[in-house]
């Protein structure tokens, strides 16, 4: 058993797919309700820092938050995604104004999605990076219009889109993790839960027996 620093049901799913026993562990992101991560990047952060930092902060902060409510120590898996077009970070828009300028600059270009993933237990600490290029063929205004009139949470979505929404049919080419762009590559994460077969997880630590024959499938 784990514990998965993570809102995002699509998240949840994927991580279904590796058949680890897992809790999850919501985190506050709106400022109103007392942020538990500051998301904006720093000046000239890179954007590979950016996740990364943003992983393994939202790691740590699931990590206190269990010790505090004295549950039970579990490894806490957590992930960050990040679109980068240009060395320009792409955060989500203040308005469907920004929406469409962000998706207009996209057309006919090559961006990527950055997908960090941390993993921490007691002093163990790791963090593992996946990039992918995504390439949007052409979009006419027209269309970009009805996208913006039709998609649902546009202003929810960093660089106002997904893979999984309306905006999959402007994607021409992929290169590199499908999982990843959709937010938790599959075979880094795999590769993180690896990295605790040499702690004693023993059966009585509750759950443990399911998470070891886990790992073994991998």
């Amino acid at each position: 058993m784990i514990y998965f620093a993570c809102n995002n049901p699509e998240k949840w799913a994927l991580l279904d797919q590796l058949s680890i026993p897992y809790e999850v562990l919501k985190m506050r992101l709106r400022p109103e309700d007392r942020s538990d991560l500051n998301e904006t990047p720093f000046n000239d952060e890179s954007a590979s820092t950016y996740v990364q930092r943003l992983a393994l902060n939202r790691a740590h902060v699931a990590w206190d938050r269990a010790q505090q409510r004295f549950m039970f120590p579990r490894p806490v898996l957590s992930a960050h995604t990040a679109l980068s077009f240009k060395n320009m970070i792409l955060e989500r828009p203040g308005s469907e104004v920004e929406a469409f300028r962000m998706l207009k600059m996209l057309s006919g270009q090559t961006h990527q999605v950055l997908t960090a993933v941390a993993l921490i237990y007691k002093e163990h600490t790791a963090c593992v990076l996946s990039v992918s290029e995504v390439k949007f063929h052409e979009l006419s205004d027209e269309t970009l219009f009805h996208y913006i009139e039709n998609e649902e949470g546009i202003l929810e979505k960093r660089g106002a889109y997904e893979m999984s929404g309306l905006a999959a049919a402007f994607i021409e080419s992929i290169n590199g993790s499908d999982s990843g762009i959709k937010g938790l590559p599959l075979y880094e994460t795999s590769q993180l839960l690896e990295s605790l077969k040499h702690f004693n997880l023993t059966p009585s630590v509750g759950g443990f027996v399911l998470y070891q024959k886990a790992l073994e499938k991998i």
